[in-house]
């Protein structure tokens, strides 16, 4: 009885959507720009290997020791 009301629960949470389309609905499309504007006689560009640099870390500690000059306890 707890297995069915359980069982009842999740299909009434995650089943089916019970909105439905309205008669003569039509659904826009509004990602198919490039699909339906796109020349299907183009030639495929050539692809061109990209080696990027390699990266290089600032010296952070040095620039901050310039910006903020250790403080000196008074004597």
């Amino acid at each position: 009885m707890l297995s069915d009301r359980l069982t009842l629960a999740q299909r009434k949470r995650f089943g089916t959507s019970s909105e439905k389309y309205a008669d003569g609905y039509i659904q826009l499309n509004l990602f198919n720009e490039a699909e339906r504007e796109a020349d299907l006689n183009a030639p495929e560009p050539d692809l061109a290997e990209i080696h990027p640099s390699s990266y290089k870390r600032k010296n952070v500690p040095e620039k901050r020791k310039k910006t903020f000059p250790p403080l000196r306890q008074p004597k």
